[in-house]
């Protein structure tokens, strides 16, 4: 049956199939995480998903607004994930560009005290899992330059230098010139 497809039950075991040809295994790449457990991509989708279900809430109102981001915190401790930005944007109802002109005071300017909490809270937990080692640092590099304004900053000082030496003044080059016959 060699080039035959098979399909295994649910719940079996799917069999590595390597290539001698090539080094790397078709049926089981390696992962970026390897801490990945088969079944993530699953609870990550039905996260996800989930707080789409949710009601929609007017977001011109504090308390609503308030509630529906203490909400996306707690579903996330709950299910033990890491909240993020797009995250509360979809749990709120909105784009994370929405979310993010709330917190400039673009748009909303009623939203932006509660939006900079949130935000505020979003950073502080980058803050601890950049410390942890939670989050790759060139993730957690990319989240805290696009989501927290965070940016590399290189200070140059610049210092005139006079390659001829110290200046001298006009009258004593005047003086040094004035015996040389003209032109």
């Amino acid at each position: 049956m060699e080039g035959q497809q098979t399909f295994m039950p649910p719940g079996e075991e799917i069999p590595e199939v390597v290539d001698r040809r090539k080094t790397v295994s078709v049926m089981n790449l390696p992962t970026i995480d390897p801490s990945y457990v088969a079944g993530d991509n699953e609870r990550y989708l039905r996260f996800i998903m989930e707080a789409r279900t949710w009601p929609k809430i007017d977001t011109g109102d504090p308390e609503q607004l308030s509630d529906r981001i203490n909400m996306y915190f707690e579903y996330c401790a709950k299910n033990d994930m890491k909240p993020t930005v797009s995250g509360l944007a979809s749990a709120i109802g909105v784009s994370r560009i929405a979310l993010w002109k709330w917190k400039a005071g673009v748009n909303r300017p009623q939203n932006y005290a509660i939006i900079e909490d949130a935000y505020n809270r979003l950073e502080e937990l980058w803050e601890m899992y950049m410390m942890n080692g939670k989050i790759s640092p060139p993730n957690g590099i990319f989240l805290g330059k696009n989501h927290f304004g965070y940016k590399d900053v290189q200070d140059l000082i610049v210092a005139p230098a006079n390659p001829l030496g110290d200046t001298v003044n006009a009258e004593v080059i005047e003086e040094k010139y004035r015996e040389l016959p003209p032109d």
